[in-house]
């Protein structure tokens, strides 16, 4: 399943950006190693220290949110954000 996220979040963030927007992936120094980064050419990328502070920076820099499919942290995120 986390593949199968991935590459909607790659998908999106790229119809986002080809369309104008500005796009910003955040990511925990922990995941980075596995390759999951954003691609220089569809935005920017800002290294976080942990899943809290990526939901803190989420908070401070997006207009709106898109859950795609994901795991228990990507429903943990949702429930954070929406309280």
């Amino acid at each position: 399943m986390e593949e199968v996220t991935e590459g909607y979040q790659k998908v999106v963030s790229e119809a986002a950006f080809i369309r104008g927007s500005q796009v910003l992936g955040i990511i925990p120094r922990v995941l980075k190693p596995l390759g999951s980064s954003s691609d220089s050419s569809t935005g920017e990328e800002l290294v976080v220290s942990d899943m809290q502070e990526r939901i803190t920076e989420m908070l401070n820099y997006a207009d709106a949110f898109i859950f795609l499919p994901g795991d228990l942290a990507t429903l943990e995120a949702l429930i954070t954000l929406a309280s």
